[in-house]
């Protein structure tokens, strides 16, 4: 092995996951970090990077790790939430569908409008609180005040 595989070789592998002699590359690391980030459990995660629940276990001890993870679950949240605005429109339109179609049961057009108005109070709430936060931060933003 060369220096520059050698090298390259101690790039590929964590820091933190020396200590029990086994080696954990950067590859199982950002599979571990994709799956924590989708929501999977430490032993899913674990399984889907070829390693134990307490390898993964023990990389969370890193804050570096786990704010990566972290950062992972906040992308994933974001994609699936830009997701589901896109698909809006078109779910309304089949609740609207839904609740004008003579043939629909009434079990199933009062359903539907219960649904609309649930998802109308909740948008209108996150746009409401949305907004006040922006207000919040400018405010802070104009005084020079730091936010803890």
């Amino acid at each position: 092995m060369t220096d520059d595989d050698e090298r390259l070789a101690a790039d590929d592998t964590s820091s933190n996951s020396r200590r029990s002699g086994r080696r954990v590359t950067k590859a199982k690391d950002g599979l571990i970090i994709a799956a924590l980030g989708a929501g999977m459990t430490h032993s899913d995660a674990g399984r889907a990077a070829g390693v134990s629940n307490r390898t993964v276990r023990r990389r969370l001890e890193d804050p570096t790790f786990s704010q990566r993870v972290a950062d992972a679950a906040a992308e994933y949240v974001d994609q699936l939430s830009k997701q589901l605005t896109r698909l809006a429109p078109s779910a309304i339109e089949t609740m609207s569908m839904l609740m004008s179609a003579p043939d629909s049961p009434p079990a199933v057009k009062l359903r539907a409008a219960t649904c609309l108005l649930n998802a109308s109070r909740v948008w209108r709430d996150a746009t409401e609180l949305e907004e006040r936060l922006r207000q919040l931060e400018t405010q802070v933003a104009e005084t020079g005040q730091e936010l803890s």
